[in-house]
């Protein structure tokens, strides 16, 4: 279940832990060998920051000579672009020289660096995209199986026959000094943002780009970090992957798009000179800018990704980026300048998705967990098939509290294994709340014009709030969840997080609406859309002659005198109603519809490493380290295997339920002729949940120590119109909403 937890910062180095986890050679091998155990297997990685040099990861029978994979800066005053430069050493241990060397590959200094023993023979990535490879190749056809290091001081690869496939004194060169003024590859080094890297050679099974061919946009003339482009090597990681020590090393390699710091700095098209603020700008404004000239989509979306790199190595909102998004971009302002039918406010307005929601891209979708890396999916999620046909661009995916909140209850908020501790860009200090704590972090960062977030307790609501942003947690069934990571099919919903009531609601219109995949609830759901949409309701005076009661007992614990409790007294004289607290059976029926949701999502998959909650227990055991499972544990997951379906208990529970939706909020909202009922921050979150109620949360202001809150509107099924003129009417009348106060660094500024 999506549930509020305590506030505690961590902060998790996936890039030292890469070190520690350098790939195990089979040890069984010869001395001086490697043998290659799995598809990809990973010799060496070095986290971008790390000393220049490991041990070595391969040296000859007798020691006389040594392998060693580098890391080198750009030296000062050397000129390039200021790359790193990555690359195999093959030294004399007597005499500390060079006898050879690869070629000098530059590599972003955001990303992690690796050696890897592949069909290539050796390879080097820059992140997740190749840099260089050794184009070893066997005259037979067969697999590359064993890596050579002899005592002449030769590096060889040999075949599964064990034919020679490629010697390194075949390709002479030693001493060039990598990253020194004159040396290879300094003066082709690639500049810092972004390029077309053109063709569909890293797509999965041939896919288009963007719908095109022309392919994405990565960084650093490469597809960056994070960026979702080493889709195809992930491929292969999951068709072979055996839990070993060297392929988990891979997946970790992956997932250094944690860091979402690929060199996407002062393009040609840049804007930040403008005095435009962008980060704040509505989609109203922008699509404004777009008609009258003043902005494109590229120059938009290059933006936010300008402000991502800048902002998210501090905040981590941002897990991945779609290397498409700028070719996206391109093909809305083609269709602008044509004069050509758009599809409306969403038309090229980049849009960021939470990381458990499926796209059928380069993107990877993993509720945050290092389990699901590498996996595909079917298709993209229903809501994502309405926003591309909106002709709203992907940006990537947001961060997130890990498996929603669902592994564990001693987890913090807006924690996971890929992408680390999300931290709330009004403080460090301040929970980002969860699970949609990227979303809500990213929106009210400005490093999107709207978030996507998912909710099935708390999870729009509470970090919305935290961040001081607008999230709409729509009634269950408006929005599809086909594609989504599920935990329960009553209570899941998917929502946006936006800035402002007016953004939020602009996507909101887009995402409703029928699917067949999730037909039984969309169906039913789909008679309460308004005809014409719900824009129609952003009304200035949407508060009058509204009844709106207050759920104090329980709810409100402000301390006496302050800022908050002066503040919600203010914005509540006229609203006077009570209710009780109420208990429910939600956690015993939540552990009961995630297994078996979960196990179903999961065998969809096209590929995948695991395919049930048991096999993601297994991994998890198994990689304790990587996942603190020492730290946070797994309890949620454990309870749940432990559930064999839908028994007399749960189907108790759910029923039980839906007797206290019955009898509690729906009974007082009708005989107290109510609108809505309003609460604090996500204090109301459970109430909306179990009964499938819609519910948005406003900023109401910002305590003592600067960290916001919220005021939660929440109604009946299908009462979204209602909801939105208190909203909107709220929010207009109030305007208490600042933006974060952020360093370039993306610290708060207090």
């Amino acid at each position: 279940m999506e549930l509020s937890l305590s506030s505690f910062l961590l902060y998790f180095s996936l890039s030292s832990l890469l070190l520690k986890l350098s790939a195990q050679t089979d040890n069984t091998a010869l001395p001086g060998t490697i043998e290659r155990a799995v598809k990809q297997q990973v010799l060496v990685a070095i986290p971008p920051g790390e000393p220049a040099a490991l041990p070595p990861f391969l040296t000859s029978p007798t020691g006389k000579y040594a392998a060693s994979f580098l890391r080198t800066p750009t030296a000062p005053g050397a000129g390039g672009f200021g790359n790193d430069f990555c690359y195999i050493q093959v030294t004399d241990t007597s005499t500390g020289e060079s006898v050879w060397e690869s070629e000098c590959a530059p590599v972003s200094t955001s990303n992690t660096c690796s050696l890897v023993f592949s069909d290539d023979g050796l390879e080097i990535f820059d992140g997740s995209n190749s840099a260089w490879n050794s184009d070893a190749q066997s005259n037979g056809g067969n697999p590359l199986q064993s890596l050579e290091l002899v005592d002449e001081g030769d590096m060889r690869i040999r075949d599964k026959e064990g034919e020679l496939a490629w010697k390194a004194s075949e390709d002479p060169r030693s001493n060039q000094r990598c990253g020194e003024a004159g040396s290879p590859g300094l003066a082709a080094s690639v500049p810092p943002f972004a390029q077309p890297t053109g063709g569909n050679s890293g797509m999965v099974f041939g896919q288009q780009a963007g719908g095109g061919a022309s392919g994405g946009y990565g960084f650093g003339g490469q597809m960056g970090a994070g960026s979702g482009g080493g889709r195809n090597l992930l491929v292969d990681a999951g068709l072979t992957m055996a839990l070993t020590s060297s392929s988990l090393t891979f997946f970790l390699l992956a997932s250094t798009v944690t860091a979402i710091t690929a060199n996407a700095n002062a393009a040609a098209a840049d804007i930040h000179s403008s005095a435009i603020d962008y980060a704040e700008s509505t989609i109203a404004d922008i699509q404004y800018y777009f008609a009258d000239g003043t902005l494109t989509s590229r120059q938009l979306v290059q933006y936010y990704l300008n402000r991502i790199h800048s902002l998210n190595p501090y905040l981590h909102a941002v897990i991945e980026l779609n290397p498409d998004a700028l070719y996206d971009a391109d093909l809305a302002d083609r269709r602008r300048r044509r004069r050509l039918p758009t599809s409306g406010l969403l038309h090229g307005i980049p849009i960021l998705l939470k990381d458990n929601i499926a796209t059928r891209d380069r993107l990877n979708t993993t509720a945050g967990s290092l389990a699901l890396l590498g996996s595909i999916a079917p298709r993209d999620a229903g809501i994502v098939r309405r926003l591309c046909a909106a002709g709203a661009i992907i940006l990537g995916k947001a961060s997130m509290s890990e498996w929603a909140n669902f592994r564990s209850l001693d987890a913090p908020n807006g924690w996971n294994a890929r992408g680390g501790q999300g931290r709330n860009p009004y403080g460090a200090a301040v929970d980002p709340c969860g699970s949609s704590s990227g979303s809500a972090i990213a929106a009210a960062a400005g490093m999107a014009a709207a978030t996507i977030g998912t909710e099935t307790d708390g999870s729009i609501i509470c970090p919305a709030a935290a961040n001081s942003a607008v999230g709409i947690k729509p009634t269950v069934g408006l929005t599809s969840r086909a594609g989504v990571v599920p935990i329960s099919p009553r209570q899941d919903t998917v929502g946006p997080i936006a800035r402002t009531v007016a953004d939020a609601v602009a996507v909101l219109d887009v995402i409703v609406g029928y699917d067949e995949r999730d037909a039984e609830a969309t169906q039913a759901a789909a008679t309460i859309v308004p005809k014409g949409g719900y824009r129609q309701f952003l009304k200035e005076d949407g508060l009058e002659g509204k009844r709106v009661g207050i759920l104090r007992k329980g709810f409100f614990r402000f301390a006496e005198g302050s800022i908050e409790e002066k503040a919600f007294a203010s914005h509540f004289d006229v609203m006077s109603t009570i209710l009780d607290p109420f208990q429910s059976g939600e956690e015993s029926a939540l552990l009961a519809e995630f297994k078996l949701s979960l196990n179903a999502y999961l065998s969809e998959l096209e590929i995948s490493p695991v395919r049930s909650l048991a096999d993601i227990i297994t991994f998890n055991n198994e990689h304790k380290t990587e996942e603190r499972i020492e730290e946070y544990g797994q309890d949620e997951f454990l309870a749940a295997e432990k559930t064999n379906g839908l028994g007399a208990v749960e189907r108790f529970a759910i029923k039980r339920m839906a007797e206290l939706s019955a009898d509690g909020l729906e009974r007082l909202m009708k005989e107290k002729k109510l609108d809505a009922v309003v609460t604090p921050d996500e204090s109301g979150a459970s109430i909306l949940a179990i009964g499938g109620y819609p519910g948005i949360s406003v900023p109401a202001g910002y305590g003592s120590s600067g960290a916001p809150f919220g005021i939660c509107f929440g109604g009946l099924k299908g009462s979204e119109p209602e909801l939105i003129e208190i909203a909107y009417a709220f929010e207009q009348v109030t305007k208490v909403r600042k933006p974060p106060l952020l360093t370039s660094a993306g610290e708060t500024i207090m």
